[in-house]
């Protein structure tokens, strides 16, 4: 099924799974992505350390932790949702070793 555009936002349907996927924007110029009717995830790409959900923000944490300020790390991403902590690595850790 190809994917369904409205003013408020972009759904997909996920054949593997049988559900849709959406993409809708926030009050804040971020973006939410629900899976199946659940919010799983949330980025704001003009400003990617804007973390919005408090899982992915002590996620966020922890990464800050294990290593000095803006020194670029190592990491391996299980899953992505909207790519909040890729991108958050990014741009809190420029040159930093992703794979997602």
């Amino acid at each position: 099924m190809p994917a369904q555009h409205s003013p408020s936002g972009h759904t997909v349907h996920l054949s593997t799974s049988g559900v849709d996927a959406r993409i809708t924007p926030d009050e804040f110029g971020g973006f939410v992505l629900e899976i199946g009717g659940a919010v799983q995830s949330h980025v704001d790409l003009a400003d990617p350390a804007r973390i919005r959900y408090e899982y992915l923000r002590r996620m966020a944490n922890v990464l800050d932790a294990a290593s000095p300020d803006g020194a670029p790390v190592r990491v391996l991403h299980l899953g992505a949702g909207a790519l909040t902590l890729p991108r958050y690595l990014q741009a809190t850790r420029p040159g930093s070793e992703q794979t997602v």
